[in-house]
C-alpha cells in the first residue's frame, strides 16, 4: 500500500506548473500483500510470508476518503498480492461503486470461488486475469504448477457472466515461442482484450533472473510481426 501522505492534497500549489493531486486520473492500489502464488518475476511482494501486509479497515477507509478528494480521478486498479484475498475487497468494491469510477481488479484467477463470484456479479469490475501461456509446461515456469486449469476456468466463468475481462500475459523467454498460439487460443475462448506486459527489473537483486527471463530480440520481432498480421485479419 502506498505510504504517500495525501494530506498535501489540501495545500494549494504555488507554482501553476507544480504537480497537483487533482491532475491524477488513474490510481493503482495495492490492496494487500497476501498472495497464494510466488511468480518467478514478481518484485512487489516480500518473499517472507510473515512480512506480507494487510492494511487495517481504518487505513482502507482513510484511503477511500482520500480518493474522493481527487476530482480528476477516472479509474482505479485494485492489485496486490492477490487483491481478491484482501479481507476488505467487498467493502472497497462497494465504496468504489458509489464513485462511478472505472474499477479494475487484477487476479491470478485461482482464488475466485462462490463468494467472490457473487461479488464480481454484483459490482461488475473490469477483471484482469494473469495467464502466461495456455501450455501448462510454460505457464508453470513463471506462475507455478497446476495453476493454469483454475485460471482458465475462472476466465471462462467471467466471460460467460458478461464481465469485461482482460488477460495479462507477462512476456518472457519461456513463453515467447508459443505466445502467438496462446493469443489465438484465448481468442477462441472469447477473449478480446489482451495486455502483453513487459518484465520489470526494479533492483540489482532482480537483475540476474531478469536477464534469464528476458525475451530475445528475435522473439520480440516475431511477435510484433504476428500482432500486425492479426490486427489486419481480425478487427475485434
Amino acid at each position: 500500500m502506498d505510504c504517500y501522505d495525501w494530506s498535501t492534497s489540501r495545500q494549494q500549489a504555488r507554482d501553476p506548473e507544480e504537480f497537483s493531486l487533482n491532475q491524477v486520473t488513474d490510481v493503482l492500489w495495492t490492496l494487500t500483500e497476501r498472495c497464494n502464488l510466488d511468480c518467478a518475476y514478481c518484485c512487489v511482494i516480500p518473499r517472507a510470508p510473515d512480512l506480507r501486509f494487510d492494511p487495517s479497515r481504518r487505513q482502507v477507509d482513510r484511503i477511500l476518503r482520500q480518493l474522493r478528494t481527487l476530482r480528476g480521478l477516472q479509474s482505479i486498479v485494485l492489485s496486490g498480492g492477490e487483491a481478491v484475498l484482501s479481507p476488505h475487497i467487498e467493502h472497497v468494491l462497494s465504496q468504489l461503486s458509489t464513485l462511478m469510477l472505472c474499477t479494475y481488479v487484477i487476479t491470478n484467477g485461482s482464488t475466485i470461488h462462490s463468494k467472490q463470484k457473487a461479488l464480481f456479479q454484483r459490482f461488475q469490475p473490469r477483471t484482469m486475469v494473469s495467464i502466461d501461456s495456455l501450455e501448462e509446461c510454460e505457464n508453470a515456469i513463471t506462475r507455478g504448477p497446476d495453476r493454469l486449469v483454475t485460471a482458465t476456468d475462472t476466465l471462462r466463468w467471467l466471460l460467460d457472466a458478461g464481465i469485461c475481462t482482460i488477460v495479462i500475459i507477462v512476456l518472457t523467454r519461456h513463453n515467447a515461442g508459443s505466445i502467438c498460439k496462446t493469443i489465438l487460443g484465448l481468442y477462441d475462448i472469447g477473449v478480446r482484450n489482451i495486455l502483453i506486459q513487459q518484465l520489470h527489473c526494479t533492483s540489482r537483486a532482480m537483475s540476474a533472473s531478469y536477464l534469464e527471463m528476458l525475451p530475445t530480440h528475435a522473439q520480440i520481432d516475431s511477435l510484433s510481426k504476428f500482432l500486425a498480421l492479426l490486427r489486419q485479419e481480425r478487427d475485434d
